[in-house]
């Protein structure tokens, strides 16, 4: 037999060897896909070898090598391709730098750790999110591509031991084409999920803000230090983005459609929509086919985002994705305490992701501000009355809904204000005693907040405001004889002592007429109706500003949304109001809302972050509101009784 010479046998070695690695030589795609699913048993049994994991997805490359159509392959191989990501060597090399042990990496019995503090050197954020975005983009493409092989026409399934998944599954499951549409779904979600980490510069080298001697400064320390911070480098990834949120949902919509319309025994299949679950599952699909239609124009959403029922406020998601979507030009203003600046959004509405978001809806989810006479915390300002006699609180919902009935905590001497106290959900119940100046504020939520609070003496006017900016209302005094002012947090702290601005005579009011989150001292003087505005911080921000006349009621609100406080006066002989904007626009004129004998109210009862023109009956104890662009809202309704008093309006 004739030999083959050493250079034949170089290259026929290195055939074979390749060919090996692409296929074992000899099998088929079958024998290769059980052989993975095999090595996939021996992984989850300890010690757990990577190596088997590793052999495992090859076998199911391999098998779909042999066969690209290899429906088990392609469920299993879409799997461990991802899975085996925790290995990859730039995964594990970014691991071990962030301080991560290798030894506890195990999937089936994950002991490691990030060390605190993180290692000096750490990765900066750009390069975790970067490499993370980039591998698992691969993958989820990879795995895509091979799961858009299985025909929509498949009625087949693949059973899955629980050996195969120990930590997912204590029973075998069977895997039908709804299990692949759905996993298909949640890949594609995933790519929308990351791909704008390609898009925005997320670079920040974190681990030296860690180790830093001085307090974090988001002003100097990270938007000053990363100028490009935040800013779209790539807008093709975004566009990757939205079209991946589009085959999420196309995705699902199969699966679901799939998976209802099953009729053999589903006990033992993977996933599984309950007889119970159906409506909510078909509002979820309602939700996504929003979500859709959000990515071309703005909708009103229904899945589960806090907006469903926020007056209107609508999501048009195809402005996150488009040009210029958004960046850190959005960004709010942050003072030197990391706090973010009330009212400081350049663009409330962030490039038209949130078309119809305010000043004032940042403002109350961000909690920077409380609204006047939110019992329930809806956005709404509610219709509360307090018996003087009996000391009891009724308060009514802008709903209708009985928030609270014959609440007491008061009493004939007492004075009800309305001021969210402790920062917490929803308005709270607060009296000043007109005979001994002490306070008593009590929370429906937290309980007991200030019992006999020496703030004040008799004869001294109650008021409340959040002068320090902190999201919760402070206590005030004026006081009458001095025209001076004095504020405290509820917990006795000293906030402003003596400020003079007032005479005697002239009507304290408080709002913020700058718009900085604080809440400013005003006074009104009712001999000719001019107002004089100083800052919480000591500026004058308006003197001897005619709006009015004598005998004229004042009325503070923001009346144009733009989280600024307004001057309103009521015509108590007409029922007509008038307001000012302190930028000179006049933005009601001759209002006729009321008549002789009403009590104007300040507050924002449809939640669009204007206050509205509402009276309060004293005679009959009805309330009638009429919102601030004109058109009516309540009228007639009966809360209260002649001789009630309007939490926080003084009558």
């Amino acid at each position: 037999m004739k030999r083959l010479s050493s250079g034949w046998t170089v290259v026929l070695g290195v055939s074979l060897l390749s060919v090996w690695g692409s296929v074992t030589w000899g099998q088929d795609a079958e024998t290769l896909f059980q052989e993975g699913r095999n090595f996939l048993i021996s992984f989850g049994q300890a010690p757990h070898d990577t190596n088997d994991l590793f052999r495992a997805d090859q076998r199911f490359q391999q098998a779909l090598q042999t066969n690209a159509n290899h429906y088990g392959a392609c469920i299993y191989r879409s799997v461990t391709r991802l899975v085996t990501l925790v290995y990859d060597a730039e995964v594990s090399q970014m691991l071990t730098d962030f301080g991560l042990p290798a030894a506890g990496r195990d999937l089936m019995d994950w002991a490691a750790e990030f060390p605190d503090p993180m290692p000096v050197n750490s990765p900066t954020s750009g390069e975790a999110l970067t490499l993370a975005a980039r591998k698992l983009s691969t993958e989820i493409d990879g795995a895509l591509d091979c799961l858009d092989r299985i025909s929509s026409n498949w009625t087949g399934f693949i059973e899955i031991t629980a050996a195969e998944a120990p930590p997912l599954m204590d029973d075998d499951v069977e895997i039908d084409l709804g299990d692949v549409r759905a996993w298909s779904a949640a890949l594609s979600a995933l790519k929308a999920l990351v791909s704008p980490w390609l898009a925005y510069n997320l670079d920040v080298d974190i681990a030296a803000l860690v180790h830093t001697n001085v307090d974090i400064s988001i002003n100097d320390h990270i938007l000053g230090a990363y100028p490009d911070l935040l800013t779209i480098t790539n807008p093709a990834a975004m566009t990757t983005a939205s079209n991946a949120v589009v085959a999420a949902v196309a995705y699902y919509m199969e699966a679901s459609a799939s998976i209802r319309n099953e009729v053999d025994d589903q006990s033992d299949d993977f996933l599984v929509i309950d007889p119970e679950d159906l409506d909510g599952e078909a509002d979820f699909r309602v939700g996504l086919q929003k979500l859709l239609q959000s990515l071309s124009g703005p909708v009103v959403p229904s899945l589960d985002t806090g907006l469903e029922d926020t007056y209107g406020q609508t999501v048009h998601l195809g402005n996150f994705y488009g040009v210029p979507g958004v960046t850190r030009a959005h960004l709010p203003l942050v003072d030197a305490q990391n706090e973010l600046i009330f009212g400081s959004f350049p663009d409330p509405t962030l490039s038209g992701l949130f078309p119809n978001m305010t000043q004032h809806l940042l403002a109350r989810a961000f909690e920077f501000k409380w609204l006047h006479n939110d019992y329930d915390n809806d956005m709404r300002s509610d219709l509360p009355v307090f018996d003087r006699p009996s000391g009891a609180w009724y308060v009514l919902g802008y709903g209708d809904e009985i928030i609270d009935w014959n609440r007491p905590w008061g009493w004939p001497t007492a004075y009800p204000l309305a001021g969210n106290f402790d920062g917490r959900d929803g308005a709270d119940y607060a009296v000043f005693d007109s005979s001994s100046g002490l306070w008593y504020v009590h929370s429906a939520e937290a309980g007991l907040l200030a019992w006999a609070l020496p703030w004040g003496w008799p004869g001294a006017t109650p008021l409340c405001g959040d002068f320090n900016g902190d999201g919760a209302a402070d206590l005030a005094v004026y006081d009458n004889a001095s025209g001076a002012w004095f504020t405290c947090t509820i917990d006795g702290t000293v906030v402003h002592g003596g400020v003079a601005w007032g005479w005697p005579g002239a009507i304290p009011l408080t709002g913020d007429f700058d718009g900085d989150g604080r809440d400013d001292f005003a006074v009104y003087d009712s001999n000719t109706g001019h107002w004089y505005v100083l800052s919480a911080t000591g500026n004058a921000i308006a003197w001897a500003l005619p709006w009015g006349w004598p005998g004229a009621i004042p009325v503070a609100g923001d009346f144009d949304g733009d989280v600024i406080t307004d001057l309103a006066v009521f015509d108590g002989n007409t029922g007509s109001w008038y307001v000012y904007a302190l930028d000179g626009r006049v933005l009601a004129w001759n209002v006729q809302w009321g008549w002789p004998g009403a009590v104007p109210v300040a507050g924002d009862y449809d939640g669009d972050g204007r206050t509205d023109f509402t009276v309060f009956d004293s005679n009959t104890g009805h309330w009638y509101i009429l919102s601030a662009l004109g058109s009516p809202l309540k009228w007639d309704v009966p809360w209260g009784w002649p001789g009630a008093a309007v939490v926080g309006v003084r009558q």
